[in-house]
């Protein structure tokens, strides 16, 4: 991703803060089914999961605005809570904490960068959110798949 620079006012350099906890940053239907190959990849490529999974892990609207969270259909809650964490610890270390998806905040000469990990995700009770956090016009959700795709180059998308 690409390195930003802030700056307030009065043209002193300014740190972000990055806060997943923010409902806004949740990401909709459309992104997470992009991402969803990504998902099943990490999944499938550690593990010997059952392949019904694949159909099973569903993306499922959420009742506020355009949101989204990926589900397992046909689990009960225990069970999907377990593997659900399981895909948020996969995704963590294979898409998060990836160098190719930290965007850089350069802090002037005398500060050290800033390393931003603008992707997060979150098991809610039986369901997986996933979080984006956009900094500066080109390190978007659209730029941060470019990324995960040059990653996995051999996950094949289907849309």
């Amino acid at each position: 991703m690409k390195a930003i620079e802030m700056k307030g006012d009065d043209g002193q350099y300014v740190g972000l803060l990055l806060d997943p906890k923010k409902p806004e940053a949740i990401v909709g239907a459309e992104e997470l089914n992009r991402l969803k190959p990504y998902v099943l990849h990490l999944l499938f490529q550690s593990s010997s999961e059952d392949p019904s999974l694949k159909n099973r892990f569903v993306v499922t609207k959420l009742s506020e605005g355009n949101r989204a969270a990926f589900t397992i259909d046909g689990e009960k809650k225990e069970a999907s809570q377990k593997l659900l964490h399981k895909i948020q610890h996969l995704c963590k270390q294979g898409l998060t904490e990836q160098e190719a998806l930290i965007v850089p905040q350069y802090m002037g000469s005398n500060a050290p960068v800033i390393r931003h990990r603008p992707m997060e995700f979150q098991v809610q009770e039986d369901q997986m959110v996933v979080k984006y956090v956009t900094l500066g016009d080109f390190n978007n959700f659209d730029a941060a798949m470019k990324k995960v795709a040059a990653l996995y180059p051999e996950v094949e998308q289907t849309s």
